[in-house]
This record gives structure tokens, sequence and C-alpha cells, in this order.
């Protein structure tokens, strides 16, 4: 198995590639994230649910204090993985992609540009100002209901990170802060 990992704050990726599925099997499954979740991952399901229907354990990086309870990310492997899994108050509320590994169903992922998205998600898409880049920076935002959505977050016109969750959870631009 390859970890992918990114220098904060450069255009610089080491990339190599990340399998997430079955563990200690043959057949690799392939996943995608949709407004609804990862592959056989939704939106509402608890940690220990999430991990029997993946097919490999999701944890936390450290031991929770108590101010982590409340959220917190889980992950399959590492910080390092593509996968990182948002989970509030018990339940999974939003899933957050770092990596080219995984694409949404129709096949975005990071590296893919701004044109791409418009292109396949087309009135659904909602283009708003990034928070922290300026004019280079923009949220492409599809809603398959008011209740989960997609977020590309893009520079220079590719995705750098995209996300899919629960409303409010998925707007958060800094996670769990």
């Amino acid at each position: 198995m390859f970890l992918k990992r990114k220098v904060p704050g450069s255009a610089a990726v080491l990339a190599l590639a990340i399998t997430v599925g079955c563990v200690g099997n043959s057949d690799t499954k392939a996943y995608f994230l949709s407004p609804s979740g990862y592959g056989p991952i939704k939106f509402g399901m608890s940690v220990p649910e999430a991990s029997k229907v993946l097919g490999v354990e999701l944890l936390p990086l450290h031991e929770l204090d108590e101010d982590e309870l409340h959220c917190h990310y889980v992950y399959t492997n590492s910080y390092e993985d593509d996968l990182a899994v948002m989970v509030e108050e018990g339940v999974i509320t939003r899933i957050d992609v770092r990596g080219s590994s995984i694409s949404t169903t129709e096949g975005i992922t990071v590296g893919s540009t701004g044109p791409q998205i418009s292109e396949t998600y087309g009135d659904s898409l909602l283009i708003k100002p990034h928070k922290y880049n300026g004019p280079e920076g923009k949220y492409y935002i599809v809603s398959n209901s008011s209740e989960q959505k997609l977020v590309f977050e893009v520079i220079d016109d590719r995705v750098v990170v995209f996300r899919s969750g629960r409303y409010p959870s998925v707007e958060y631009v800094e996670g769990c802060l």
C-alpha cells in the first residue's frame, strides 16, 4: 500500500496511491465519493458500522480528549491517507478527499479542472469565492438536496481537495475547528 503526502502551501505533491477497500483480499474494490457518502459508507453511520461495511478499521490518530469527542476525524491508515472521515457526536457527517486515488461517481478528482467540474455538474453547480485564496480560489458546490453536498476547493483552476457531507458540516472551511 502506498501513501500520498502533500507539501502544505506548495504545488509539490509526491504522488503515490493508496487503495482503500478489502484489506487482506486480492479483490480491490473501487469506491467513489458522492453527496450521500463514500462507497458503502453513508452519512449518519457510526464509525463501527462504517468500518464493517468498508472492510477497513477507521481510527483516530490518537486518543481523543473530551473536546475532540464532539468532532474529530478517523482514517483508514494514517493522516496521509487520501480519505479523512469527519465524525460529529458519534456519527459520520463528512468525508474529505485529499488525493487523486479517489474520485466522485462522475470521475472528478484532485487535479481536475474548474471547467471539467462545470461541464460535469452543469446547472446543479454553485461557484463561490474561496475564503482564503482570493480570486484564484473558488468553491464549486454541488447539491443533491438541501442536506447533502459535494464541495470542491479549486485553486488556480485545479481541484486541490474535495469533500462530501451533510449540511452544515460539509461547508465548514476548517474542518472540526
